[in-house]
């Protein structure tokens, strides 16, 4: 994944959202193939709590240096063989991010998948640089076959990816808006940096959060998300 994404995104901007358990080993994987320190590259979940509050830690962390900078969520197992295709894909979503967009990848359904959640598009956004995304008109749960096959047939949902492309300072104004508790805990960490108790404050945080998604806590519930189809 960090291969994949490199000749988009410089080394010193990528970061790993992992736990504790696996840093050292991840540590060692990157640097034996890519060389540098990547020690400072890491943004530790305290407990797992699912992705909307290990993604707000994330974006915590970014906006901290660049509000309005461009955060790409990638999960490290996804196979893309087109790689090119791929990279002008967030290049894409990118531009629709800078218009305040929380974007994410629709996989164009090859089958009638009853495993998977599915997104419905909506109106294109425009001509205005988007790069043929549109607006979410739905995000529909997992289906019965019936179901699956009219959603195959009728070409308007594709499977959602978990890849998603936003501002990390707008992304934060989503969970301020639509998730205010998990919020604030954010927002205690982000005071709590420097002051030596840093690890205290994110563990008492997390072990106060329940578990959410980032697709239930924010995606479905905001009126900015958007989609690009891909294969």
């Amino acid at each position: 994944t960090a291969k994949r994404i490199l000749p988009l995104v410089k080394q010193d901007n990528i970061f790993i959202v992992t736990h504790g358990g696996l840093v050292r080993d991840i540590t060692s994987q990157l640097e034996s193939r890519f060389g540098g320190s990547w020690s400072n590259q890491f943004v530790v979940e305290p407990e797992a709590k699912n992705t909307a509050p290990a993604l707000g830690l994330a974006a915590m962390h970014i906006a901290r240096v660049d509000p309005n900078a461009i955060m790409v969520v990638l999960a490290a197992d996804h196979v893309i063989r087109k790689t090119d295709e791929f990279l002008e894909v967030l290049r894409n979503a990118a531009a629709a991010a800078e218009k305040d967009y929380l974007v994410t990848l629709g996989i164009k359904p090859s089958r009638p998948e009853t495993g998977y959640g599915y997104i419905r598009r909506g109106a294109p956004l425009g001509n205005d640089g988007t790069g043929g995304a549109f607006k979410v008109a739905a995000f529909v749960e997992k289906p019965n076959v019936a179901t699956a096959e009219k959603y195959l047939a009728g070409g308007d949902y594709f499977w959602n990816s978990g890849m998603f492309v936003w501002k990390a300072g707008k992304f934060l104004q989503e969970i301020e808006r639509l998730q205010p508790k998990l919020y604030l805990g954010l927002m205690d960490i982000r005071k709590s940096i420097g002051s030596g108790k840093e690890a205290d404050t994110a563990h008492e945080v997390f072990a106060s959060l329940e578990p959410n998604s980032v697709d239930y806590a924010i995606m479905e519930k905001t009126d900015r998300a958007a989609v690009i189809p891909v294969d």
